[in-house]
């Protein structure tokens, strides 16, 4: 009797046996995360051993396939099939005991959107931990979020390598006068070490570009009494060379003879003059802040911008002065900390250098 027509022949058996193997073989392989997909019905090893297109819900994932097949959710009928309310989750308990791992649960976080968790709620709560964390307990972590911006300020904006106006720095000094009355104001904040650390950092940079003003006024300073000696010496010999009366032993009718020749000098001696004082002048300009000033309603005028500067500096620096001393008296509480150590380093060679910077401005002209 011949076979049925319709019957499997033994080596198509042992194809599709092979087939299978190797399709799970494919499945199981971590290394190659592209796999038999309906997007993708096919793969070179697939290609090479001519197995037909397989698509499954894992391949598509690239994952491997699972060794049992076990069903994770179990049967959905033994949960109950009543709605539940949506309302918040009630708040985690704040102590743990040992009755809460027996203890089973009203509603599982599978039934209804009042248990769904999301990536969201995930973010959230992890970024309200890294608050936490850093920020103490009943602060919101405003005051030391603004020390940090100022700092990110400084890094994008005032690196070490720049040199602000003068304008800049006195801003920058009164947004972290703003932030150290806001960290003293908050309790948590006033006994935390790592925000008083910021604050030393802060105030010492402002104090390095402080000093760098004062600095580049003092060279020039320095250049126009150098500028204005020479002046002085320059003509005084002028003066004495082209003097009518008997110089160095000569009569009158000698130093007559040679007026031609004088007066030429002295035209080209105050040639050059004019040429130095004219390069003062650029000079001044160039350091002159080109800012209009005004105080209140008034605005000051040219000749009256360095006294009022002058008394603005010192103004400022003598509060900045206090701030110094207030956050070097709050890192005087634990001196054994390590950080608070290095705060209180800071503040000290900074409130150093300022009143060395307050004393330059009591002497400026």
């Amino acid at each position: 009797m011949a076979p049925a027509a319709d019957s499997p022949s033994p080596s198509n058996d042992i194809l599709e046996r092979q087939w299978e193997r190797m399709r799970k073989s494919c499945d199981a392989c971590q290394d190659a995360k592209v796999k038999c997909s309906q997007q993708k019905p096919f793969c070179r090893r697939c290609e090479r051993h001519c197995i037909p297109p397989a698509s499954s819900p894992n391949y598509a994932v690239g994952g491997a396939a699972s060794p049992f097949n076990v069903d994770l959710f179990g049967d959905l009928s033994l949960f109950p099939t009543r709605d539940y309310d949506i309302a918040p989750l009630p708040p985690p308990p704040t102590t743990s005991s040992s009755s809460a791992s027996s203890s089973t649960p009203t509603a599982s976080i599978l039934l209804g959107p009042a248990g769904s968790i999301g990536l969201e709620s995930v973010s959230n709560s992890a970024s309200d931990h890294a608050i936490s964390s850093i920020a103490p307990a009943g602060c919101t972590g405003d005051c030391y979020g603004a020390v940090l911006q100022q700092l990110q300020y400084f890094h994008s904006r005032l690196p070490e390598t720049t040199r602000p106006g003068i304008d800049t720095i006195l801003l920058a000094e009164r947004d972290m006068r703003s932030n150290q009355e806001r960290v003293m104001a908050c309790a948590a904040c006033a006994a935390n070490r790592s925000v008083l650390l910021l604050l030393a950092v802060v105030a010492e940079r402002i104090v390095q570009m402080l000093d760098q003003i004062f600095e580049t006024k003092s060279l020039l300073d320095a250049e126009r009494a150098a500028s204005s000696a020479r002046s002085a010496r320059r003509g005084w010999r002028n003066n004495s060379a082209s003097s009518p009366f008997n110089v160095g032993g000569r009569s009158p009718s000698a130093a007559s003879s040679s007026s031609s020749s004088s007066s030429s000098r002295v035209d080209s001696q105050h040639q050059q003059q004019q040429q130095q004082q004219q390069q003062q002048q650029r000079s001044a300009d160039y350091y002159a802040c080109p800012l209009p000033l005004q105080v209140g309603s008034v605005k000051v005028n040219r000749d009256s911008k360095d006294l009022c500067l002058k008394q603005l500096l010192q103004l400022r620096l003598t509060r900045l002065a206090a701030v110094l001393r207030d956050l070097q008296q709050a890192s005087t509480v634990r001196p054994g900390d390590i950080l608070y150590f290095s705060g209180e380093l800071l503040l000290s060679d900074s409130l150093q250098r300022l009143e060395f910077l307050r004393g330059q401005v009591q002497v400026w002209d």
